[in-house]
């Protein structure tokens, strides 16, 4: 399963520790991310045994990770990470995101 979780300072933190703590009851996941901000718990060394991070930008919060071999890095271009995901290169089954609450209108 591929998992990609929103970047920047908009990565929904309550979403990410629900992820975390679902991780350990699955296996073969991958966590894809572009640069997060804040705590990264899906990272953490004692779940590498059920899901592997895949950074396309290496952050703070990952970096050691990722220099110890114990998470992917996938140089890439930020305007061609959609396409990735568009053209299927890199399919996705779940994207977790951050939205504003809807307005009176349901948008």
């Amino acid at each position: 399963m591929r998992v990609f979780v929103g970047s920047g300072c908009a990565a929904p933190q309550t979403l990410i520790q629900a992820l975390t703590r679902r991780v350990p009851a699955v296996y073969d996941v991958e966590i894809l991310h572009i640069l997060t901000h804040g705590p990264a718990p899906y990272a953490a060394t004692e779940l590498q045994a059920h899901c592997r991070q895949n950074s396309f930008f290496i952050g703070g919060n990952v970096r050691s990770q990722v220099q110890a071999g114990l998470a992917d890095y996938t140089p890439i271009f930020l305007s061609e990470i959609p396409r990735l995901f568009r053209e299927r290169r890199l399919h996705l089954d779940i994207a977790l995101v951050r939205v504003s609450p809807p307005d009176i209108h349901g948008f």
